[in-house]
């Protein structure tokens, strides 16, 4: 059997939840006071360029990319910088952010023309506005699309993610539904930036109507070709999507680039095509509300910048939530006030109750290997974890530490009951802070 094919069998299926995929989006308009963090992408944070008491436009530049994996920060309205100071960061750290008080008017900034036919700009044009567009991976991930775009000559294959494996969250598939004409205008300029010979739509099985309709458009316009995915988590995953889809595998501390593939998510891509056809940056981006707290579940488009507050008092509460979420349950961010905003990588807000929580009760470990079989990045969670747990991470980072992907998987299918993931995450983030540290030396 081959590697990918053993990778294949990976994950697990589990209930997905998506009550809300028939809900179209809703335009949510913005606060009063906008919060906008300098580091809303993977690698160096942006530097501010404005000042207290500047004016801004929708859509002006508010920090620019600072080293070659760092990405631009754009207003989302109109109005003037009240401040810039740290605020509570989705990530549990206080990052610098740019306060902007929004004074209702919406005055857009002048913005790059848009091109109706992307073959029309060179790959390097399409590049060049990315980046100053701002626009990360969209899935969460948040690395920078543009550093991905600059890998042309190495790429043969384009993967369009649009599995949206998480439970619960359905913003993707609605952006499929309701945002087709973007999905072709940025499948066709990605596909042209790369130089790739195959573009890849891969949608996982719950999504029918979108696998119908984007079938049907292959035939028309032929650049592009859909790929039907079980429903299985977390087949969005890259080591695991790549090798399903190409049958290449991905080796440790390797990128898809290594085996000739770019994968990018299909808001991303949407956002993409809003960049050169229309000049926008990334100031807007699509997302699921959703938890036993609301009163209705939701698909918004909503500002970035904007409160988590804000989103849940559009959707109503029928209690006060006993967790928010960033992100879908399995791989969602746990966040510690509700004044935490809205960043490019945010593609839901779940607002939990207490019987919604899972509380660890722990026991001793049944050596039943369900981790080890589950885990799609071929790894030892129990040993992973029991060497974090005990501050051994020279010894964790020779078992692969930093190839977990924190999709949780091995604490959910855990007999035991122990938070595997939680202990593997904790100690990826050590080995990754001693590297960083070395290179910094």
């Amino acid at each position: 059997m081959r590697l990918a094919q053993l990778w294949g069998r990976k994950g697990a299926a589990i209930a997905h939840e998506k009550e809300s995929s028939g809900l179209a989006f809703e335009a949510l308009a913005p606060p009063a006071l906008l919060y906008f963090p300098v580091q809303q992408h993977q690698g160096a944070a942006a530097v501010p360029v404005v000042k207290k008491g500047d004016p801004v436009l929708v859509g002006s530049l508010l920090a620019r990319p600072e080293g070659p994996v760092s990405a631009p920060v754009h207003s989302s309205v109109s109005g003037k910088v009240k401040a810039i100071e740290p605020v509570l960061h989705p990530w549990g750290i206080w990052s610098p952010a740019i306060i902007v008080e929004n004074d209702g008017e919406n005055r857009m900034a002048e913005l790059p023309a848009g091109v109706k036919d992307p073959t029309q700009l060179s790959p390097e044009e399409i590049h060049q506005r990315v980046l100053d567009a701002g626009i990360v991976g969209m899935g969460g991930a948040m690395f920078p699309a543009a550093v991905k775009l600059a890998a042309r000559g190495r790429i043969d294959t384009v993967i369009v993610n649009a599995c949206e494996c998480e439970p619960v969250l359905t913003c993707d598939h609605r952006t499929l539904l309701e945002r087709t004409d973007a999905l072709l205008y940025g499948m066709r300029a990605v596909r042209h930036a790369l130089g790739a010979e195959r573009v890849v739509l891969a949608i996982e099985a719950n999504k029918g109507d979108a696998i119908r309709l984007y079938r049907e458009l292959a035939k028309v316009y032929g650049y592009f070709e859909v790929r039907e995915l079980p429903a299985r988590y977390p087949y969005g995953a890259e080591r695991v999507l790549v090798p399903e889809v190409t049958g290449r595998v991905i080796a440790p501390g390797k990128f898809p680039d290594s085996v000739g593939v770019v994968v990018h998510n299909a808001a991303t891509i949407a956002a993409i095509a809003d960049a050169l056809r229309e000049g926008l940056p990334l100031i807007r981006r699509p997302l699921t509300v959703a938890g036993g707290a609301v009163k209705r579940c939701a698909n918004m488009i909503v500002p970035i910048g904007t409160p988590i507050a804000h989103v849940l008092s559009a959707v109503g509460l029928k209690e006060k939530p006993r967790e928010l979420v960033m992100g879908g349950p399995m791989m969602g961010i746990t966040v510690a006030s509700d004044a935490v905003p809205v960043i490019k990588g945010t593609s839901g807000i779940l607002a939990r109750t207490e019987a919604e929580l899972h509380h660890f009760r722990e026991s001793a470990c049944l050596r039943c290997g369900r981790c080890v079989d589950t885990c799609p990045a071929g790894l030892m969670p129990t040993q992973l974890a029991r060497l974090s747990s005990r501050g051994r991470f020279d010894e964790a980072e020779k078992l692969g530490v930093t190839e977990c992907m924190e999709c949780g998987l091995c604490s959910y299918r855990c007999p035991a009951d122990l938070p595997l993931t939680q202990l593997i995450r904790m100690g990826k983030r050590e080995v990754l802070k001693k590297a960083r540290a070395k290179r910094g030396a």
